[in-house]
């Protein structure tokens, strides 16, 4: 087995195909979307890309069936391993890959499959999920950190009003590939869907710190450095939130537990005062039944039809905040 997700197994054989096992029935719906969006896209992309020859929903041999893949050489990328000249390079590789990504028009059929969320919704909904969930097991301090993030991000209108592009979403470590320290390939598009471009910066940002993630977004023409800085340390605040919250035994074992410390140590980087009543009744959207946790990992994306958010300015308290904020993530985030 050469790797294991949330929703299947993968299995290299004689070096050439990648078969991959979903785990239920109902996770074909992913795969399927994964499969229809590269048979479009891969062409089109500067980075190699797992093209599949062969799709078996059902099959004797497996509960689930399997789909099979032509194997996408290289290794989970590292770039500890890497000079700075390869770093730089590696950058470059990364911030094309996802230029091209978030400029790709797929054909209608295709952007249908892709889902859209309203990213005001969502954080409002995880909001009030820290609150029950998350908040009584952390340190006062604590707490007050992660209620303040939430209500920075939810007080910028412009966090909610970005023009939404095809993400990988999923965009890691693990799934980005190189060969010979260069960039070469980027694997499991399970989770691709239309959202805000920012998200897929995140888990660059969480596997290899802010330097790294701001020369990518250099590369990228990312308009607005600070912006990203901030929303990159919520987008992140959040994915641990999910993984911890997952409730479909999904998660492979370790996962929470590592999730639990990486959120306690991003919260420590926000040592700033707070309000100390920030996770009271009061001051919490309201109550939900928490969605689908099936997917690997679950992102704020915006609904097209429900327009772009709160039509009030920004609060010019927290846009200082987070302009303050943002100034912390020069250090890496594990450093």
């Amino acid at each position: 087995m050469i790797g294991e997700g949330w929703t299947s197994c993968a299995w290299l054989v004689n070096g050439e195909l990648v078969f991959r096992f979903p785990k239920r029935a109902d996770d074909w719906v992913t795969l399927h979307r994964e499969i229809a969006f590269l048979a479009g896209a891969a062409d089109h992309l500067p980075l190699a890309v797992p093209r599949y020859v062969h799709v078996a929903p059902e099959s004797a041999a497996a509960a689930h069936g399997y789909a099979i893949y032509r194997y996408v050489p290289g290794q989970a990328m590292d770039i500890s391993l890497m000079s700075l000249d390869q770093r730089a390079a590696a950058a470059d590789g990364i911030a094309a890959f996802l230029r091209s990504l978030h400029e790709f028009t797929p054909t209608i059929e295709v952007a249908d499959l892709l889902p859209r969320e309203d990213a005001r919704h969502v954080a409002e909904e995880y909001f009030a999920l820290a609150a029950r969930e998350i908040a009584p097991r952390l340190e006062p301090p604590q707490s007050a950190r992660l209620a303040r993030e939430f209500e920075s991000y939810l007080g910028v209108a412009s966090n909610f009003s970005f023009h939404p592009v095809v993400l990988h979403a999923d965009f890691s470590a693990e799934h980005i590939l190189m060969e010979r320290m260069a960039v070469s390939g980027a694997i499991d598009f399970e989770d691709v869907n239309w959202g805000d471009s920012d998200y897929d910066f995140m888990y660059v940002f969480v596997d290899f710190g802010w330097t790294f993630v701001e020369d990518v977004a250099r590369r990228y023409r990312h308009p607005d450095l600070d912006r990203l800085a901030g929303k990159l340390r919520y987008f992140a605040v959040l994915d641990q939130i999910d993984t911890i919250l997952e409730d479909a035994g999904r998660a492979l074992k370790g996962q929470k537990d590592a999730a639990w410390r990486r959120l306690r140590k991003l919260l420590e980087k926000l040592r700033r005062p707070l309000h100390p009543d920030f996770f009271t009744a009061a001051s919490l959207p309201h109550p939900f039944q928490r969605g689908d946790a099936g997917a690997h990992r679950r992102q704020p994306q915006h609904d097209a039809q429900a327009g772009g958010g709160r039509e009030a300015g920004e609060d010019p308290d927290l846009l200082r905040e987070r302009e303050a904020a943002a100034a912390e993530l020069v250090h890496e985030i594990d450093g």
